[in-house]
């Protein structure tokens, strides 16, 4: 599905995406190549959404938003780089 556009904007099915979960979390083998890619891409966004802490951390969100607005791209990749560097390890 590498040539397949707009998978993280097109929204799966609900159910296919908790039935996938639900397979996945009970430890089931799941082919995921044979699964639509909208559906692993929703399985994928499930799991950053149930995260405990974001991964980008709370703590650092302001941080990440002004780095976005950096309009130079080397000084962006440069800030953003430090950023990735404050990030808990586990991150």
């Amino acid at each position: 599905a590498y040539d397949q556009l707009g998978i993280f904007r097109l929204s799966p099915s609900r159910q296919a995406v908790e039935e996938l979960a639900q397979r996945w979390n009970s430890g089931a083998a799941v082919a995921l190549d044979e699964v639509d890619a909208n559906v692993c891409a929703g399985l994928l966004k499930l799991f950053f959404r149930e995260l405990r802490e974001p991964l980008m951390t709370t703590a650092l969100y302001g941080e990440f938003v002004r780095a976005q607005a950096v309009e130079q791209p080397l000084r962006q990749l440069a800030v953003m780089k430090a950023l990735l560097l404050k990030l808990p390890p586990e991150h």
